[in-house]
């Protein structure tokens, strides 16, 4: 029995230790870093220096995947050889999605007006702008999008620039007027 225990000790220690036993012990050192993400975005926490982990939630492996609503704190601790490391925190910093309005504007043809985008620290227009506000002056109805962008988030939105056409008016046959005389003109339309 002896040998044979002699043996399998050796066999969990060549296991455990490739290169030998270790001749002091070294405990892990953890890293992880604390990413910021967008509301709504799902990211990978990714742990390292040890041989295996433990998460504050549960989690037992190296890589950590959360989706939190709210800046949220997480730990994980590592193990090497019975060793346990210092507890590492780990902040995921999660910004909210800009809410980006944009007026609505109804034109008559030839007509200019002004989309203003508001809600975000800066934006991109389908037209290539990045001001706030353009100006417009489309021929027939026409989309345009915006996207905004605050802290890293973005978020685009649609408004639909309504051109109408210009009221056809009938003034009636021509009449032809003598010197001197008056008419009255009656002018109707759609």
């Amino acid at each position: 029995h002896g040998a044979l225990a002699v043996q399998s000790m050796q066999d969990i220690i060549d296991l455990y230790f490739p290169e030998g036993c270790p001749s002091t012990a070294e405990i892990p050192v953890v890293t992880a870093a604390s990413p910021t993400i967008c509301s709504g975005d799902t990211v990978t926490l990714v742990a390292s220096g040890a041989s295996t982990y433990k998460w504050n939630t549960g989690g037992t492996g190296r890589s950590l995947i959360v989706s939190p609503a709210e800046t949220t704190m997480y730990s994980v601790t590592g193990r090497t050889a019975g060793y346990v490391s210092d507890t590492v925190y780990v902040l995921v910093t999660v910004n909210p999605i800009p809410d980006v309005l944009v007026n609505q504007l109804e034109l008559c043809e030839g007509q200019t007006g002004n989309l203003t985008a508001s809600g975000a620290a800066t934006y991109e227009w389908s037209n290539g702008s990045s001001a706030d506000r353009i100006e417009v002056s489309p021929a027939e109805t026409t989309s345009y999008t915006v996207t905004g962008t605050s802290l890293g988030c973005s978020s685009t939105v649609e408004t639909i620039v309504m051109v109408n056409d210009l009221p056809e008016i009938e003034l009636g046959p021509d009449i032809v007027l003598t010197t001197e005389l008056d008419t009255t003109l009656d002018a109707t339309g759609p």
